[in-house]
Order: structure tokens, then sequence, then C-alpha cells
């Protein structure tokens, strides 16, 4: 699922990065009100469940990480970020076994909701999150009358045999 993440993305980014900052920044994406801003939230989320994951920060910091800073200047700002946090992605989800996914992590949430899940379904959140927030961005950028690409996983799965 993060190498169909990434595929999808690179699907994406030469319509984004062919967006003048206003249409980055005009209201109407449903995500976080901007395609840039929903971007940023894409981004940044992940990041931020990855860095837990890979017990870079813990997870309070980690969810910190989606609410702090303002969002990407540009878009090479925002290609770099991504690649990061598909690179820290990648790298930890080599690393893991069967019995490393099934380990229940448990964490407090913003509002005092504890989460505790198998590793495993946190990543498929994370993993499904990226699709329906790249959905979101998709959608914006086709009422901007531009065209997103083909982000499918069929698509993805036909193009990539061994995935």
């Amino acid at each position: 699922m993060y190498r169909y993440q990434d595929w999808a993305m690179e699907q994406l980014w030469p319509v984004l990065e062919g967006l003048t900052p206003e249409e980055l920044d005009s209201p109407g994406c449903s995500g976080n009100g901007t395609i840039r801003g929903t971007l940023t939230h894409l981004i940044r989320v992940q990041n931020g469940w990855f860095t837990w994951f890979d017990g870079t920060k813990s997870a309070a910091d980690a969810q910190s990480m989606r609410r702090k800073d303002a969002d990407f200047a540009t878009m090479a700002d925002a290609r770099g970020a991504w690649r990061e946090a598909s690179d820290r992605a990648e790298a930890c989800v080599a690393k893991l076994s069967d019995a490393d996914l099934a380990k229940v992590w448990t964490a407090e949430r913003p509002g005092g909701m504890t989460l505790s899940q198998p590793l495993g379904e946190l990543m498929l959140h994370v993993a499904n999150h990226g699709t329906h927030t790249r959905a979101q961005i998709a959608a914006a950028v086709r009422r901007l009358g531009k065209e997103p690409g083909v982000l499918e996983y069929l698509k993805f799965a036909l193009m990539n045999p061994a995935a």
C-alpha cells in the first residue's frame, strides 16, 4: 500500500507543480480548505504516524506534527517533505515482521480518547487516510479544470505486477 501511495503521488505531482499560488490557496478543497493545506496535512500526518512507528517520536509528539508550522510554501518543499515521509515509511515497513504488525500499540489521543490497535491496523489506517486525502486533492484539482491523472490502485497493480 505504501508503494502505491508513492506511485499515486508521482501521478499527482506534475499537476500540483503546475498550479498557481492562487489555485493552490483557493478555498474549496474538502480536506483542509485549500489544496495546499490538504497536501500539507497529508504529508505531515503520514510523517507523524511513522515517526511514532519507527520510534523517533512518542505518540504525543508525533500527533503534534500535524498541527504545527505553516503550510508548505512551494510544491518543491512539499515534494521534498513527501519524499522524506515516504522514505521513512518504506524503511519502517522493511523492518517489520508479522509479529510486529500484530502487536497492539496504545496512545492517548487528543480529547482524552485512548487508541489501542495492532500496528498493522494503524498502518492500514494511515494508508487509507492517504488515499482519502489524495482523492480530496484530486477532486479540487478537477474543479479547477485540470486533470490529476488516474490514481486508482488497480492501475498501479496492473503496471506493477510484483507489487
